[in-house]
């Protein structure tokens, strides 16, 4: 994923508890506003399950 999308996935995901699954965090990028490309790139992630933001991070990265 390019930086510019791992930025922008971030933003939408600041205020999230964790741990969550990767459809609370795309339902939580969703409420707050994420365009559909971004939402998509979150449903996309390798991992089903994060315990920290640093996990979303590094699934991005793969």
């Amino acid at each position: 994923m390019t930086q510019t999308k791992t930025a922008e996935v971030q933003k939408y995901i600041t205020s999230l508890a964790y741990p969550c699954s990767r459809d609370e965090l795309a339902a939580h990028a969703r409420r707050n506003g994420a365009h559909a490309d971004v939402v998509r790139a979150i449903q996309e992630l390798p991992y089903d399950y994060f315990t920290t933001p640093y996990d979303v991070r590094d699934a991005m990265k793969q």
